[in-house]
């Protein structure tokens, strides 16, 4: 493992650091973790070393398999300057819905229980009118407020346009009952932007080594290609996760973060000018990174967080 640092002069000035440690999880496949729990048996498969293994006990070995994790192997490490600007936003996702009358009744019932629900629908069958036909409607049905409801429920399944007639004559319009329904939380992102410039051709090449070391752990490896033919192949395994963690001395910054893939490196050479060392080297390189968590959040994360901040008597789950 190599710890790729920059800058490497001047380090002790700001003590605020960023350190993105790349790590690979060790897959296996389905048929690997089936030898695992079962063991060579006499059946009617064979597995890659030439055992016979029967597949319906490996299959159902496995389905009984608990508790076993994929191994993470450390890989790499990137150490940064903390950059400014560092942004951590938390979004639980909502949807709109339109209950609608008889969805507005049904969601009274549901609270209230027991006698009080068949009150709500009871009331509510009782207090709007309905009307077989279109006729029915224009006939009886603008009468009186509960009457042009219903006209309105009624007419406004056949026709949009007559519908806003009656709309725009009575001054009633139909109650959507809209609420907010949760539907998960949003996948965190994260994005930093470092402006690296080199003092010496040390820092130069480690620029380089930086930009190599994110670049190699965002892409994925091949699976089953096809012959000598390049690009092409049966399936990728996942790239590289990431952990980050981000100090200032040794005081964390920020909330957690769990695992991330880097999405896009962005990398842009001389963006203020065309000035180059006398050895090619561009005088300035910046590069920037988008990451995204490998799943969403949930309260027992963020309280097991807090209990290590010494925060979990003020927040529970």
């Amino acid at each position: 493992m190599t710890n790729f640092q920059f800058p490497l002069e001047g380090t002790t000035s700001y003590k605020g650091k960023i350190k993105f440690r790349a790590i690979r999880e060790d897959y296996k496949t389905v048929l690997d973790k089936a030898i695992e729990v079962t063991g060579p048996l006499g059946g009617d498969a064979v597995d890659r070393f030439g055992r016979k293994t029967s597949q319906k006990v490996a299959f159902e070995g496995l389905r009984l398999e608990t508790g076993n994790k994929v191994s993470k192997t450390p890989l790499d490490t990137a150490i940064l300057y903390l950059p400014n600007q560092i942004n951590f936003r938390d979004a639980a996702e909502y949807q709109n819905v339109s209950l609608g009358m008889i969805g507005g009744a049904a969601a009274l019932a549901l609270r209230e229980g027991g006698s009080g629900a068949r009150a709500a629908f009871d009331a509510m069958a009782s207090s709007v009118p309905s009307f077989e036909d279109l006729q029915d409607a224009f006939v009886n049905g603008l009468r009186s407020e509960t009457a042009q409801v219903a006209a309105l429920r009624t007419v406004g399944r056949l026709s949009e346009g007559v519908g806003g007639a009656i709309e725009t004559e009575t001054g009633i319009t139909l109650n959507p009952n809209r609420r907010s329904t949760f539907k998960g939380v949003g996948l965190r992102r994260f994005n930093f932007s470092f402006q690296l410039i080199p003092t010496s051709a040390t820092e130069a090449f480690r620029i380089k080594e930086i930009i190599g070391f994110f670049r190699h752990n965002m892409y994925p490896d091949i699976k089953g290609q096809f012959g000598n033919l390049a690009g092409t192949s049966a399936a990728f395994t996942f790239p590289s996760k990431f952990e980050i963690s981000m100090v200032y001395g040794k005081k964390r910054v920020g909330a957690m973060t769990l695992p991330m893939f880097l999405e896009h490196v962005n990398v842009t050479y001389n963006p203020n000018s065309m000035a180059f060392h006398t050895d090619g080297e561009p005088q300035e390189t910046v590069v920037d990174l988008a990451f995204i968590e490998e799943r969403a959040l949930t309260k027992p994360d963020i309280v097991e967080d807090h209990r290590r901040q010494n925060l979990a008597g003020k927040y529970k789950s």
